[in-house]
């Protein structure tokens, strides 16, 4: 299986930035900030969810995206999460 990071350069993030909405950059940086993403990670093996829209080639959609904590791999130094990103149906 294929493992992402989970955080972002700052030449990676501006790339990824023109993809979004521009009202919902803001939901997105604070579920991709590293340091919340292991602080939650730390105290919890809740999901974390988001919703936002991103730019296809037909105009913005809604997505839902789901960071999953690994039961698996987990050890006190390095947590592991999968990444799951769906394009909503609904609209």
């Amino acid at each position: 299986a294929k493992q992402f990071k989970t955080g972002f350069n700052k030449d990676e993030f501006k790339s990824i930035k023109v993809r979004f909405s521009k009202d919902d950059i803001k939901t997105f940086e604070s579920v991709a900030d590293i340091d919340m993403l292991r602080a939650h990670f730390a105290e919890s093996d809740s999901i974390i969810r988001a919703r936002y829209r991103r730019k296809y080639e037909d105009g913005f959609a809604y997505v839902n995206m789901e960071i999953i904590p690994s039961t698996d791999i987990k050890t006190a130094a390095n947590k592991y999460v999968y990444i799951c990103i769906k394009k909503d149906l609904q609209n």
